[in-house]
């Protein structure tokens, strides 16, 4: 008796359950759902690090404070780099000598603090005492606001101008280029604002 409803069960309903599980000829067997971007939603996989730690920033608003902090070369401390945040020299193929790439395509020398402070407040396209290379933009403007400055409008990486382009490179031992941020700014307009000295 059992062997004749199984007979009679597989007979009759057999057909109607294979036909459910088999896809129509114009569709994939897949239903339900919206289409996803296959990371949407996930999370890194190594989250960034903390900020790196640059160290302290001098006190005072001088040129040479600046100079240490921003334009001139990283120096070493505590198994770690300070200063030198934004170093013109950069790498070795920037603005470190006259035949640097840096400084061919661009006029601007920062081998060390003098030179540097000559060629970023150069008033002319001349070379000579007050221009040590020929600039071929006045990067400082006498008598100018520092946001209308060339500097700030288009040569340095600020949190307020993220094409800047300088740095290009990061110097050695810092883990990539430099972004001003405003505390950085501020200082540099308040050197610019007191007529750029040279102290």
């Amino acid at each position: 008796m059992r062997r004749g409803f199984a007979v009679f069960f597989a007979f009759v309903f057999a057909p109607s359950i294979l036909a459910a599980c088999e896809p129509d000829a114009g569709s994939s067997g897949i239903e339900g759902g919206a289409l996803t971007e296959a990371g949407a939603g996930l999370s890194p996989q190594s989250p960034p690090g903390p900020p790196y730690n640059y160290g302290p920033v001098t006190p005072g608003n001088t040129w040479t404070a600046l100079y240490t902090d921003y334009f001139g070369p990283p120096r070493p401390v505590d198994g770690g780099q300070t200063g030198g945040r934004a170093s013109c020299a950069g790498d070795g193929a920037c603005h470190g000598s006259a035949t640097t790439l840096g400084t061919e395509e661009t006029g601007f020398l920062c081998p060390d603090k003098d030179t540097c402070y000559q060629s970023l407040t150069c008033q002319n396209s001349d070379a000579g005492p007050a221009c040590p290379a020929m600039l071929f933009q006045a990067l400082i403007v006498s008598g100018q606001p520092f946001t209308s400055d060339y500097l700030y409008t288009t040569a340095l990486r600020s949190a307020d101008n993220l094409g800047g382009q300088m740095p290009l490179r990061p110097p050695p031992g810092y883990p990539g280029v430099y972004t001003f941020t405003d505390l950085d700014i501020q200082r540099l307009t308040a050197w610019v604002d007191a007529g750029f000295p040279n102290n």
